[in-house]
């Protein structure tokens, strides 16, 4: 008996190291997965164009604008635009991102029905005021980033609009989730130089 079990464990014995392995990397995902925070707990910002300080942004948002709310985590994000656009578009809008802020010249006619839902003029004026929407066909889409905020972290000289992806959880439930669920109204008011 003893001769069997020491022959076992001989010639058997990468099979527990792969056990073992495999228990080690299911128990890290299950906790990875219970850890990352829920999707109106965090605020995912992607910049489509060049000239944005995300980082200093980013660092903002965490250090001011949502340092005692219910969001976690904000991530803050810079890309190039180049000639995979619409695939960075769809991945961005139908993502885990909340907010695509994209430089005038990047925009081009037809991209706001492929990736984003209309706005609600009035809905937003009475959010943020007087402000200046991107349109097509007559249906507003993106909000004109022209205030002082923006101009904190932009240094280039284009416009720049902010559209807000149909996924997200953040826009005070006007897409989906809780009305109190508020950070991208806070964002944009934050940018367009509002609740600072």
């Amino acid at each position: 008996m003893n001769k069997k079990f020491v022959n076992h464990f001989q010639y058997s014995w990468w099979v527990y190291i792969v056990i073992a392995f495999a228990f080690i990397f299911l128990w890290s995902s299950v906790f990875e997965a219970l850890a990352k925070p829920e999707s109106n707990e965090r605020l995912n910002v992607s910049f489509i164009g060049t000239g944005f300080d995300h980082k200093k942004l980013e660092t903002d948002l965490c250090n001011s604008v949502f340092k005692d709310t219910k969001i976690e985590e904000v991530f803050v994000e810079s890309v190039v635009a180049d000639e995979g656009l619409n695939n960075i578009l769809y991945v961005r809008s139908q993502g885990e991102y909340d907010v695509i802020i994209i430089q005038e010249t990047v925009v081009f006619s037809g991209m706001c029905k492929s990736y984003f839902e209309p706005l609600d003029k009035a809905l937003m004026t009475q959010y943020f005021g007087d402000i200046t929407f991107y349109e097509e066909d007559g249906q507003a889409y993106g909000i004109l980033l022209d205030g002082p905020g923006f101009a904190d972290y932009y240094s280039g000289e284009e416009s720049c609009y902010l559209f807000v992806a149909p996924v997200s959880q953040n826009f005070a439930g006007i897409y989906g989730g809780n009305e109190d669920d508020d950070a991208v109204i806070r964002l944009i008011q934050y940018l367009l130089g509002g609740d600072r």
